[in-house]
């Protein structure tokens, strides 16, 4: 019997044809499911991520006339300010709720106990506080600083000679319109005065935020890093907008530029190439 080896050659391409064909068709069947299960996985998360922050004024109103709430308040740390004194600071954070809830269940809300002195303490955290709470150990009395809603991104605690201070960063406004107050909105200064427990905003300029307080080295005082929100879209882009330093003077509770007149512009002068004659 004679073999026709063509015939032969020819069905094993075949079989190998479809093989191939089966594979590839596998192989793009299974890319596909792992492209559609990575994008839902994906979208799942961002979907369960909770933005940190309050929630924004407009939303909180509607909230409010409809006798709702999504956060509530939590505690979850204290600073001991001084210890001779027994002054500690309890910043107010928020939990918030996974639905919405009326805002007449108040059994949580009913108060209860659970709660080397240096010149200057800073507090930052990765939380997000909406009020700040002075609180003297030894009279057990408490003092809410916070009149008004606020994200409180950060504070420094200041004993001066005459008088203590706090010097808070915060944001009262969504600036940014992403429907959250938090780190990422246009923040303000705030200095209260503990011996007669006044609130004072201070005047940063128009499209200023503050981005931090520092203390420097071997100093006495505050700097405040204040950026300008030059495109105007409500936050502070640290790669294309620019920062400048003014010193904190908590006695007048105003800004004071470290530069002298005149030196913003010669230097920007330079800068550009621009020589004067």
């Amino acid at each position: 019997m004679k073999i026709n080896f063509q015939k032969v050659r020819n069905f094993n391409q075949l079989i190998l044809a479809i093989a191939g064909s089966f594979v590839a068709i596998l192989l793009i069947t299974l890319l596909v499911i792992l492209l559609v299960t990575s994008i839902n996985n994906m979208i799942n998360y961002r979907s369960n991520q909770v933005e940190t922050g309050i929630i924004a004024t407009e939303e909180a109103e509607e909230l409010v006339r409809d006798s709702m709430r999504k956060q509530i308040v939590s505690f979850s740390t204290l600073s001991n300010i001084d210890s001779v004194r027994q002054l500690f600071i309890v910043p107010v954070s928020q939990a918030n709720l996974k639905d919405a809830e009326s805002s007449y269940d108040s059994d949580y809300m009913s108060s209860g106990p659970g709660f080397s002195k240096t010149k200057f303490r800073s507090y930052r955290s990765d939380r997000i506080y909406n009020n700040l709470i002075l609180y003297n150990a030894l009279e057990n009395e408490s003092h809410v600083i916070f009149d008004f809603r606020i994200c409180v991104t950060g504070y420094q605690y200041h004993q001066g000679k005459d008088d203590d201070f706090i010097v808070i960063m915060g944001s009262e406004n969504d600036s940014n319109k992403d429907n959250v107050i938090n780190e990422k909105d246009l923040k303000g200064i705030y200095i209260y005065e503990l011996a007669t427990k006044q609130m004072t905003k201070l005047e940063i300029g128009k499209s200023m935020t503050v981005v931090d307080i520092d203390q420097p080295d071997n100093a006495d005082f505050l700097i405040g890093k204040l950026a300008w929100d030059k495109n105007g879209n409500g936050t502070y882009d640290k790669y294309y907008e620019p920062m400048i330093y003014k010193r904190i003077d908590l006695v007048n509770k105003s800004l004071i530029p470290i530069l002298e007149d005149g030196q913003m512009e010669k230097i920007q002068q330079l800068l550009e190439g621009i020589t004067s004659n």
